[in-house]
């Protein structure tokens, strides 16, 4: 029970650090939570501060879903269980952080950064089809949608573990839900251009 509550608290400790919020509001001046869209992450920081910003953001929110599992993993020698729930603690806390009274982003960039610390060779694999499926529809969400559908599929093919694989569609069914309001405006947005 200890070690559970540790991973938890890891997990959404880092994902609530907020740092397209500190980003937008050290550079340009903006809240987030009141500006373009509303969502406080790396899309949203590149409408109030440009690309360059956004990047940085991006990263930053990737971190938050590598280094809670790093701890868990090497530091305190957890089960791969329990990086699945630090996994999903960081992306929660990224969603709803406690240091922005509970409004955050959709969490796709921290999700990025726990898929590749559970399915690093995996996730490696993907990048080419993420590349020529982003070249032709420039989505970056809805590329990263239809590549992760393949991710389970890859480590089943390369022998993973039956619990890497179930982390891994919780975790990525847990991003759709959330990011399900967007990913159905982008479609709509396709659909129409088409």
């Amino acid at each position: 029970m200890t070690d559970i509550l540790i991973a938890i608290s890891l997990g959404y400790f880092f994902g609530s650090i907020p740092f397209s919020f500190l980003i937008a509001k050290n550079l340009v001046g903006i809240d987030l939570r009141f500006f373009g869209d509303k969502n406080v992450g790396a899309s949203n920081v590149v409408r109030a501060a440009g690309r360059k910003a956004g990047a940085f953001a991006f990263c930053g929110d990737v971190s938050k879903g590598i280094v809670p599992i790093l701890i868990c993993q090497y530091g305190l020698k957890f089960s791969f269980p329990l990086l699945v729930i630090s996994g999903l603690s960081a992306i929660i806390g990224h969603n709803e952080p406690i240091f922005l009274k509970f409004k955050g982003g959709k969490g796709m960039s921290t999700a990025i950064g726990v898929i590749t610390m559970l399915a690093p060779i995996e996730s490696a694999i993907l990048l080419i089809p993420f590349f020529l499926i982003y070249f032709f529809l420039k989505k970056a969400i809805i590329s990263a949608v239809i590549v992760s559908f393949i991710l389970p599929l890859i480590c089943y093919f390369l022998k993973k573990p039956l619990e890497v694989i179930l982390g891994l569609i919780i975790i990525l069914v847990f991003c759709y839900i959330n990011s399900s309001g967007n990913i159905k405006k982008i479609i709509k947005q396709l659909w129409v251009k088409s």
